[in-house]
């Protein structure tokens, strides 16, 4: 590709998320989309993600998400309002659901 349409691209690229001054995304527009975006809320002092506000119009929701006090994700909330809530052990791991096959497990046996 010539220089100019790789530039043209990197313009284009930035056009469609703004960024804070700390680097993350604050809005996403398809280009498609108009000027209709999506909105990604973060918290002013940790920079974690909190919220995800999507185009209207559609049939997605807004989804939230809270964090523990050692920066862990502790909730997550789908946009049909259902929280997911994560513990962790002293090793910082999730304990499997109770769904989810053991590490141990293998399938046809």
């Amino acid at each position: 590709m010539g220089r100019g349409v790789l530039e043209a691209a990197r313009k284009q690229r930035h056009r469609l998320a703004d960024r804070r001054r700390t680097g993350t995304v604050a809005t996403a527009t398809d280009p498609a989309n108009g000027t209709n975006s999506t909105t990604y809320t973060v918290d002013a002092t940790t920079h974690q993600l909190t919220g995800i506000t999507p185009v209207s119009g559609g049939t997605l929701a807004v989804r939230a998400f809270t964090y523990d006090r050692f920066a862990r994700l502790a909730t997550a909330t789908d946009g049909a309002g259902r929280t997911t809530t994560y513990n962790y052990d002293f090793g910082d791991r999730t304990p499997a659901p109770p769904w989810a096959p053991s590490p141990t497990t293998r399938p046809g046996r």
